[in-house]
């Protein structure tokens, strides 16, 4: 993490993917912006990073082991003190079946693969919640 005299921390953002493209890709998109990205393999490790690394915001692949997407989303806004905590699932194709899992754990966003850096950063920044 850099360190900033004067200036808010960094918000943070945890990367939950085992695949060395993805984590490439979320490292060229967070480099020199105002994110620090926290790379993980497993949902396990994503929800240790949680606990310990206060994120703003994960994301998720839908193929996270050992737990999966919904698991991991139930476990993060069940609890009170990391509910705020943004959980965007990143998917190989976006259905209304998929979309409809998703708003029934409280995911709150979903991002379809190849993704755009403007896509990501735009959720990350926006303030309100993203309907997903």
């Amino acid at each position: 993490m850099e360190a900033r005299t004067g200036a808010a921390p960094m918000p943070r953002v945890v990367l939950v993917d085992g695949s060395s493209a993805c984590q490439a890709t979320a490292s060229g998109i967070f480099s020199g912006t105002e994110w620090e990205l926290l790379r993980v393999e497993d949902a396990l490790d994503g929800l240790c990073a949680i606990v310990d690394q206060g994120p703003r915001a994960v994301l998720l692949d839908e193929a996270c082991t050992p737990l999966d997407p919904w698991e991991f989303t139930q476990l993060v806004k069940h609890h009170p003190r990391y509910r705020k905590v943004r959980i965007i699932v990143l998917c190989r194709r976006v259905d209304v079946v998929l979309r409809a899992r998703a708003r029934a754990v409280g995911v709150d966003a979903l991002l379809q693969k190849p993704f755009a850096a403007d896509e990501v950063l735009a959720l990350l920044n926006s303030e309100a919640d993203v309907a997903a």
